[in-house]
């Protein structure tokens, strides 16, 4: 019964599905970090900061757009031009990467099919949600980590340090290809022949453009520190920083992709019916306090062993930098369920004017490693303000909530 209960609501059919799919990365992450050496792990985790950060803005937030269309052939039109734009600006992305150096010639090819497969399958688990299809969606995601992390071990012992690459791209495709070939995601139908893509863009501007350029802007603050360190330090403290952040931000992957996703419909209906209000936010905050305090006070007390225990001996710096990260995680943690509510209330400029303050932040950090000060220095103030404008984006974002009441 207990099980059945927890299937129905598709909230908690989400919270299971990504549940264990962010189980099977943690123990993905224990094999890689004892089977590859430091330095592939530095280039992969830089390749996967950038194409985490051509993501944010590169399909235009059509994937946001596409959960609030209503009308199918709409839905296909944003469809067809999230893909094409994300193909567009991922191509264009790599170019200015490679012409800064960031990225050496020996794996662009495949590092832009991982990138262009890493929008196919975002842009379609963006479709099954916005048709309620949550069974689809879970299964996209457990495959897609049962392959890029688990599998990244066999393909170890077939192309070595490009294995890690390999399985990105085969978990990106193989997932959507799957449900596709098996009919069990349906595309929405073709698109009018009367709608003009103008009036398509028209109509989702202001989403599309404050959510892009602000969430290009916040991308770039949380992946541009695995870049920056990979561009101002050497791979081992990359690959270091890279497990650390990756660890303290399992529970806000884990929340935040599931949770955040299903809030932004859940919010909007309660707007509708007069009933969404800081209350509702405080809610959630205080049924997740608990979750968030049982895994981050281990990290922060006993880090540096942990690590060691899990991941190898040699990975103890990354827990003197999960101990730092933590408290960062904490707060970003409880704050993603809600973090939506600007939105939902049509206050995007109040987010965006953060983003800028969160940009500034990352700016100081930029000086500081190009001042060449100790790379904890630079992690600690980062962390330090991060948290101290989380803090403040909610203060204002209830105020916000109880005057529009």
């Amino acid at each position: 019964m207990f099980i059945k209960h927890l299937t129905v609501d598709p909230r908690h059919r989400l919270l299971l599905g990504n549940g264990l799919a962010q189980a099977m990365l943690f123990g993905g992450m224990a094999g890689i970090s004892r089977l590859y050496a430091a330095e592939p792990i530095g280039t992969w985790s830089a390749c996967l900061a950038f194409i985490n950060l051509v993501w944010s803005f590169s399909q235009l937030k059509t994937d946001v757009a596409l959960m609030q269309a209503q009308d199918g052939a709409e839905k296909r039109q944003l469809l067809d031009f999230g893909l094409l734009s994300h193909l567009l600006l991922s191509g264009i992305s790599l170019a200015v990467a490679r012409w800064f150096g960031l990225f050496s010639g020996d794996h662009n090819m495949l590092l832009f099919m991982v990138l262009a497969s890493h929008g196919v399958q975002h842009m379609f688990t963006a479709w099954c949600l916005s048709a309620r299809a949550y069974g689809q969606v879970n299964w996209m995601r457990v495959v897609n980590i049962l392959l890029a992390y688990p599998g990244s071990l066999l393909l170890f012992f077939i192309n070595g340090e490009q294995g890690l690459l390999w399985a990105l791209l085969a978990g990106n495709l193989f997932p959507a290809l799957a449900l596709m070939g098996a009919g069990k995601i349906p595309l929405p139908g073709r698109s009018s022949p009367g709608r003009h893509w103008r009036v398509l863009l028209n109509k989702h501007l202001q989403t599309m453009s404050y959510l892009s350029l602000g969430n290009f802007l916040m991308s770039l603050t949380e992946q541009g520190m695995v870049l920056l360190i990979s561009m101002y330090y050497d791979a081992g403290l990359t690959a270091a920083f890279f497990l650390a952040s990756r660890v303290c931000n399992q529970p806000l992957s884990f929340v935040q992709t599931a949770m955040s996703q299903y809030n932004l419909r859940h919010f909007q209906d309660l707007l509708n019916e007069g009933r969404f209000s800081a209350q509702v936010v405080w809610q959630y905050w205080k049924k997740w306090l608990p979750a968030g305090l049982a895994y981050f006070l281990p990290i922060l007390l006993f880090g540096p062993f942990l690590f060691s225990l899990v991941f190898g001996e040699v990975w103890a710096i990354s827990g003197d930098m999960a101990r730092i990260l933590a408290v960062l995680a904490f707060v970003r943690f409880l704050n993603s369920p809600t973090s939506m509510g600007f939105f939902v209330m049509g206050k995007q400029r109040i987010f965006f004017l953060f983003t800028i303050a969160f940009v500034a932040n990352f700016g100081v950090s930029i000086l500081l490693a190009w001042l060449q000060y100790p790379l904890f220095q630079v992690i600690g103030v980062n962390t330090i303000c991060q948290a101290l404008l989380i803090v403040w984006y909610n203060r204002v974002m209830l105020k916000t909530i109880v005057l529009g009441a």
